[in-house]
């Protein structure tokens, strides 16, 4: 079974040649192609098998049948929908480029000069007390399997190094809700999207990670990369405004304006 929830349906296109179905076998002829798409394959040439794919009886597929088969053609053992098979084949071709240029987002690591204390090895090594109960291998390959696997020159993973190091400086004994190395890598995939789906780029990520990490207000907010994420304009836009904030000026001491109402002499 394929990993492709998505069928890309062009509905005027199935009006035009459909126009002449009844219910029935709209129904029909709509299963098939559901069940084509999600096997990423043709169907079996086998009237069994087909009645079994469209949940009803022989006979009833039977009665169909002439309507529906006019758009397949039989093959052998198998009958073959020209449509599907390009649908299919695109599809392919478009999850293989986006594959090719997630690898290619990444071509050197970035020459930064963060550096985790010592300690951060030393504590990798120590094991994490969890009140609940241990997960099933099955639950753990479905999580390694939903999450990409960061190496340490990765730019997203030297990025959630950074917070971490940061993080480390006002909360020492932070480990994180995981383990340090688990921790990292949920990191390390939350600032990957802040790049590639939200289009930022990584030296924006950085001074937002610093700026966050050196201000008070921010400092207990920001504590994982999610939440980094998730206030990321609103970080990027504070440093904007915090770079062009004129810098107020205190009046010179013993110094007074007559020309401003309530103007006094400040006291030394």
């Amino acid at each position: 079974m394929a990993n492709r929830p998505f069928l890309a349906m062009y509905t005027l296109d199935y009006i035009r040649d459909t126009e002449d179905l009844n219910l029935e076998e709209n129904g029909a002829y709509l299963l098939l192609l559901f069940s084509y798409w999600n096997r990423q394959e043709p169907l079996p040439n086998d009237d069994k098998k087909l009645s079994k794919i469209l949940r009803i009886s022989e006979r009833e597929w039977r009665k169909v049948k002439p309507s529906v088969m006019r758009f397949f053609r039989v093959e052998g053992d198998l009958i073959i929908n020209d449509r599907m098979n390009y649908e299919i084949d695109r599809a392919n071709e478009k999850s293989q480029k986006a594959a090719e240029s997630a690898r290619s987002r990444w071509p050197k690591p970035i020459n930064d000069s963060t550096s985790v204390p010592d300690a951060f090895a030393l504590r990798s090594d120590m094991p994490t007390v969890s009140s609940s109960p241990s997960p099933s291998p099955l639950s753990i390959q479905t999580k390694e399997k939903a999450r990409p696997t960061f190496n340490e020159n990765d730019p997203p993973f030297i990025m959630a190094k950074l917070l971490y190091t940061e993080h480390l400086k006002w909360q020492p004994d932070f480990l994180g809700k995981n383990g340090i190395e688990k921790t990292l890598q949920t990191w390390a995939s939350d600032i990957d999207k802040i790049v590639r789906i939200d289009g930022r780029d990584i030296e924006s990520v950085k001074r937002a990670i610093e700026y966050a990490q050196s201000d008070g207000f921010w400092q207990a907010r920001i504590l994982c990369g999610s939440k980094l994420r998730e206030k990321m304009d609103m970080l990027l836009s504070q440093l904007v405004g915090n770079k062009f904030k004129p810098k107020r000026e205190e009046p010179a001491a013993g110094k007074y304006d007559p020309t401003k109402p309530g103007a006094s002499v400040r006291k030394i």
